[in-house]
Order: C-alpha cells, then structure tokens, then sequence
C-alpha cells in the first residue's frame, strides 16, 4: 500500500494550498493519505473528498476520541531515528487498539541487505509501515522495495522533509509493470503548489519533475532518439504531461537542426543545415550557452531563410 504524507509537512500553507495538494493527490494511484489534525481542520468540509483511506498523526493515542473515523492513526515519535538506525511508532485502530507498527527512519544496508528484514517482517505477520528517510539516497529503492513485498510504504511528493519521492516510486511500480491500467500521470498542479508553498523551484534536472529532463542537445543523441526513443528515455514524456525538447549548442548536429526546424515548422527543404549549423555553434561559443528557440528563428530569419 502507498501512503502519501506531503500535508503532514505543510502545515504552515494556506487552506486553499492544502486542499489544492490533497485533490492533486486523490487523482493518483495510491492507497492512503496522511495528515495532521491542523491539516484535517482546513480539509475537513471540502465538498467530494477524494476517496482514499486516511491515516492520522497524533501526539498520544488519547487523541483518538477527538478524531473518530480514520482508517489508522499514528503516534508521533518523540525523538526522531538516529542516523543509521530505525524507530518503532505505534499505530492504533479506531478503537484504539495497537493494530499496527509504523518503522520511521534510514539504515545503513542496501536493499539486498534489507531482504532479510522484509522478509522477517512478513512472517511475523504484523501490518508493518515503513517510512525511509533520504540521507543515504537510498529511500525511494527502500520505499518500493517493501511495498513490492506487499507492505505500507510512506513517502511525500518530491521527497519533502528527507523523504522518498512519491513520484519516484509511482514512476517505478509503473516501469515494474504493476500499473498496466494507467495511462499517465499529471503532477503539474502538485508542482506548482509546492512551489508556491516553499518559494523555491524544483531544479531543471530533478528526476520526473524537473523541466529539462527531457532536453537533449547531443547530435548523436538527437538522431537516436528521433530514431527510436526508448534508446535514450525509459519512459516517453508523454507518460507524466511533458514534452521533449531539443537544446541546440556546441555539441548539436545537423540531425538537431532538422528536428528543430520541424518543431518550429520551419520549411528545411530551404535551408543549407550544415550552414546554419556552423552559425549555431559559433553563437553559442560566445554565448557561453545554448541557445534559445527565438535566438535559433532570429538567426535564421536574419539569413533570410524564413
């Protein structure tokens, strides 16, 4: 089961912000949403809450009284893990019987290490969660690892608060061919949200989200492509509403300028590409960068080619 915690993270954002991440949740395949009672007090008269099952953090599990109704809740940790180590949180039922155990923190082994305390989790029979913090850059292979056994895995949407990205292990369960009924996913208005709620921006080559990831400048990778995607992309843009773009620079070809002109809906039949190629390189050099889809139509437009 997938468990998204993202709000549990925000508080300090806007209801209109919470509620604008909660419904860009609802629209992906996961199981579970988590959230904090600050958090549930601006989501809880929203018209059509996302069907999703609910889990919420709580400081002891007394609080269980006051918030009836939730599928599990959670009781905050009072110290958090140690680096290299894992902490034990209790989980509790609406009954406020312990029904489950939430496992909060990183190790120090790899997958293939962890193997053997997934499986001894499985046959103790207990509905354990992990939750994998990031600072070995290893959550998301942790996450997705107990979760294609079968298990709870927590994670936040861009990975916010040393967690493992949601959107890393959607991408994988899909690529593990788990999801054969999706068509794609959309995380443009989670983006946007996170965005607006931290002031910062998600670097250009950040893995899913980032908007250059699906830029390519190389000659030789631009013909490959062109030829056959799945050489240089293992999964097509499309999949996650994006698009690929050509970068034209030093290290462009002819094969790029082609692509270009086509993308710009430039006739090329007209144009001497070895010609404008040699134009390109040498704007770029002393741009000390690549250049910009209008700086590329200006110069050819100024050849008079347009």
């Amino acid at each position: 089961m997938l468990t998204d915690a993202t709000l549990c993270y925000i508080e300090n954002a806007s209801k209109q912000q919470q509620q604008l991440i909660l419904r860009a949740l609802g629209k992906l395949p996961i199981e579970a949403i988590e959230i904090t009672a600050p958090v549930w007090e601006n989501i809880a008269d929203m018209k059509n809450l996302p069907q999703k099952k609910y889990i919420l953090r709580i400081n002891n599990y007394k609080a269980i009284r006051y918030y009836k109704g939730f599928y599990r809740y959670v009781v905050t940790a009072q110290e958090p893990a140690a680096e290299g180590q894992l902490a034990e949180q209790p989980m509790y039922a609406s009954t406020g019987v312990k029904c489950s155990v939430r496992v909060v923190g990183l190790s120090r082994k790899t997958v293939p290490d962890m193997e053997k305390t997934f499986s001894q989790w499985r046959k103790a029979k207990r509905d354990i969660s992990f939750e994998p913090l990031n600072s070995l850059y290893q959550a998301t292979a942790l996450a997705f690892a107990w979760h294609n056994y079968g298990g709870q895995s927590v994670s936040t949407f861009c990975g916010i608060a040393n967690h493992a990205p949601l959107e890393e292990i959607l991408l994988t369960d899909y690529l593990a061919g788990n999801m054969a009924a999706i068509k794609g996913f959309n995380f443009t208005i989670l983006k946007k949200t996170l965005e607006a709620i931290t002031d910062t921006s998600i670097p250009a080559n950040k893995p899913i989200l980032g908007n250059a990831i699906f830029a390519v400048e190389s000659g030789i990778h631009v013909d490959g492509i062109m030829k056959d995607p799945q050489l240089y992309e293992p999964y097509p843009p499309e999949l996650i509403h994006a698009k690929r773009h050509i970068v034209l620079g030093c290290t462009s070809g002819r094969k790029s300028i082609e692509a270009k002109l086509r993308e710009l809906k430039l006739n090329c039949c007209k144009i001497d590409t070895a010609f404008i190629l040699d134009k390109v390189k040498e704007k770029s050099r002393s741009l000390c960068r690549s250049i910009t889809d209008k700086e590329f139509y200006d110069l050819v437009e100024m050849m008079g080619r347009v």
